[in-house]
């Protein structure tokens, strides 16, 4: 059976308290709270910051074994390096990400949107990876127009590597699945920072979501639409409408009710 972890990008966040975590809940205690009602999050802090090895056993102990980090590859390599030249800085990300085993989910790789169509360059950093690790997922979002193409489509099936399924106000999207499994990222389709996304339109999520688990295809879905609680009470909801826990986890349940609230 397909699976289906729904999270949030990133865990940390003051407009969260009281909407999200409890008032009283201390900071030290978020990521195990977040962890009982989400099977999977985002890190967002990979990106700005190497984690250390200490960090990510902390991470990992703070979480029971079927949950799952995905990681937001950093800046070094993605928008420093541009995938190119980057094979010490990589390798020492991966074997670092790897401490957290079974844990480990996909790592992201998000490109600047100055950075236009390479794809020798892409070819380079996709064999790299293959030979560091076989069991590493990749998933690339694509932010310049020429990335979107049936050639990138066919490298990036060669090597097992996702697109990222984009869901942004700002940029169409393309639901092209190049891998055993997808990743989707939704920023907000409102024109405004961070919007809450309506029930009507994570119903359609919960429908494509399902027609690609009816494939085969595992899911991994990240809300970054973080300002007042608005990222997980949307992927609490797309946790209900789907039924997820008979995918990833026996979850308790967080309720649309429990932060926003956004008119069908």
């Amino acid at each position: 059976m397909a699976r289906v972890f729904i999270g949030t990008s990133g865990w940390v966040y003051g407009s969260w308290k009281g909407r999200f975590y409890p008032d009283n809940l201390p900071d030290k205690q978020r990521l195990s709270f977040y962890a009982e009602r989400f099977a999977t999050t985002e890190v967002n802090y990979s990106y700005y910051h190497v984690p250390s090895d200490a960090t990510y056993r902390r991470w990992a102990g703070l979480v029971p074994p079927h949950f799952l980090f995905a990681l937001k590859a950093n800046r070094i390599i993605t928008h420093m390096g541009r995938l190119g030249q980057v094979e010490e800085s990589w390798r020492s990300f991966v074997q670092g990400a790897c401490i957290l085993g079974q844990r480990l989910g996909p790592i992201l790789l998000q490109l600047p949107p100055s950075f236009g169509q390479n794809l020798s360059r892409l070819e380079a950093f996709l064999e790299l990876t293959k030979r560091m690790s076989q069991s590493v997922r990749l998933a690339f979002e694509f932010r310049h127009v020429s990335w979107f193409a049936e050639d990138t489509y066919r490298l990036l099936r060669n090597y097992h590597a996702a697109l990222c399924i984009a869901d942004s106000a700002s940029r169409p999207r393309h639901n092209v699945v190049t891998a055993d499994f997808a990743y989707l990222r939704y920023h907000g389709r409102a024109p405004r920072e961070a919007p809450c996304y309506r029930d009507d339109e994570l119903m359609e999520e919960a429908r494509f979501i399902e027609g690609l688990a009816r494939q085969g295809v595992d899911t991994y879905a990240y809300f970054n639409n973080d300002a007042d609680g608005h990222a997980p009470a949307n992927a609490g909801r797309l946790n209900e409408l789907l039924g997820a826990a008979r995918y990833a986890a026996d979850l308790k349940t967080f309720h649309l009710a429990d932060s926003c609230s956004c008119a069908s």
